[in-house]
């Protein structure tokens, strides 16, 4: 919410001080805006005329449109659409003539902003005719990581492999047991070069952090595919060339920490993030994730686990890899689930993505929880009751599977780089035709209004 504090007119209006409505407040609700102010304390004082507009604020009481005129000190403005924001200005009259402004904002909502993900029509954006592309993982830079046209790729010359765009977005993808690398100039169009090809051989789903200071500028957690046990730690200085560091790896009974559910069970599809200068990762075992962070802030080695993963006070069992965005004080975190929300364990929960929220890291609860039900109510009626996307939506491309999300944001809405939006989500699908291979897709869409 904003507020702007109004002054008396040269000459004044009112015979006396006293002479603003005090105590405005603007809250957003699903489809209006509750306003409530205190009317000034003056012998002159009429009536209060507020005007509404979704431009800016009106500045003054005939610009843009009467919703109220009176002396009541609240008012419903109702019918409204969600996730725009609307802009208020007070009028104070004396019979005569009206006072200088008082302002306030605020955003309907119906706390389901991040299911108004809108999917790319052109999807899937990265496929292959034979092989499988999941479990991507996509960066962005707004210095294009300090890469140019025409440079080669791996550093290692003699520029036989070029950037042919810059590359502000780099994705590293699997095929079901190798890891591929594509680049792309806006997040949509994808550039896949001969050096990309099977880029690291016997390890798939993984998770890369870029950091434009050190010596080894990127750092990879992938699952290796020779036992399908253990989480390995790669570092490189180009994110093409990439050297196992053995002592970063993550087995069943190979961490500090609590020990997790199942020692005997491998630990994978790992998620990390850089934050406040210490790694976060959220790794699965046994189908249940576990929050992490490193002892070493400078790499990613020496993990602690510091809890088992809980959605509304269960365990957080998923299918496919989760994601998470630090923002506004608290963990966004996305992940695979079946179209009703439900996550349990006997369930295929690679059918729709959704959405859960977190002060922790640890304990997560899902937006508009229904506790007697255990579950999310982001659509109602509807017989889905929390996904983003589901395998139900009616998309050919990923009637079949729909999950592993990977989500990027960016306040600056990516620069002019690629859509204008501040997050975009990368997630796997795959079609019911015979003989179709996974391929990822791409959604979008912006933070709330007034944030």
């Amino acid at each position: 919410l904003s507020c702007t504090n109004w002054q008396v007119l040269d000459g004044g209006l009112f015979s006396s001080t006293g002479l603003e409505i005090f105590n405005l407040t603007a809250t957003g609700g699903d489809g209006n805006v509750i306003l409530s102010w205190n009317n000034p304390n003056n012998s002159e004082f009429v009536s209060v005329r507020i005007q509404s507009s979704i431009n800016d604020y009106p500045l003054d009481e005939n610009d843009g449109t009467t919703i109220y005129e009176g002396i009541a000190t609240s008012y419903l403005h109702s019918g409204l659409i969600n996730n725009i924001g609307y802009y208020y200005s007070f009028f104070s009259y004396n019979g005569t003539a009206y006072s200088n402004r008082v302002s306030i904002s605020a955003t309907p909502s119906d706390n389901k902003w991040f299911t108004d993900f809108q999917e790319y029509a052109g999807n899937p954006i990265v496929s292959h005719a034979t092989e499988d592309r999941y479990y991507a993982c996509v960066l962005y830079d707004v210095n294009a990581f300090g890469n140019t046209i025409g440079e080669d790729i791996d550093g290692a010359g003699p520029g036989i492999d070029t950037y042919t765009v810059a590359p502000y977005y780099k994705m590293w993808v699997g095929d079901g047991n190798n890891t591929h690398f594509y680049y792309s100039a806006g997040g949509i169009s994808w550039e896949y070069p001969a050096i990309g090809v099977r880029m690291i051989s016997n390890h798939y789903h993984p998770s890369v952090i870029y950091n434009s200071e050190g010596n080894f500028k990127y750092r990879m957690w992938n699952w290796e595919t020779t036992t399908y046990r253990d989480q390995h730690y790669f570092e490189s200085t180009n994110g093409i060339t990439w050297t196992w560091i053995s002592n970063g790896t993550i087995t069943p009974d190979n961490h500090q920490g609590p020990a997790f559910d199942n020692p005997a069970a491998p630990v994978y599809d790992m998620a990390v993030i850089y934050r406040n200068g210490q790694y976060w990762g959220w790794i699965n075992n046994n189908g249940h994730y576990y929050a992490m962070k490193t002892s070493n802030p400078q790499n990613g080695t020496n993990w602690t686990n510091i809890g088992q993963c809980t959605l509304n006070s269960n365990y957080l069992s998923v299918d496919g890899r989760v994601w998470l965005v630090y923002r506004n004080n608290k963990f966004e975190m996305w992940y695979s689930s079946t179209p009703d929300g439900t996550f349990l364990p006997s369930v295929d929960r690679r059918k729709g993505i959704s959405y859960c929220e977190s002060t922790d890291g640890i304990n997560f609860i899902g937006v508009d929880y229904i506790p007697d039900k255990g579950q999310l109510a982001l659509f109602n009626p509807g017989p889905v009751t929390n996904a983003i996307f589901t395998i139900s939506d009616g998309v050919a491309w990923r009637n079949k599977i729909t999950y592993s999300p990977m989500v990027i944001f960016d306040e600056a809405k990516f620069s002019g780089h690629g859509e204008a939006r501040n997050y975009k989500l990368y997630f796997t699908g795959e079609s019911t035709n015979a003989g179709a291979v996974r391929g990822i897709g791409y959604a979008s869409f912006n933070k709330p209004v007034g944030e």
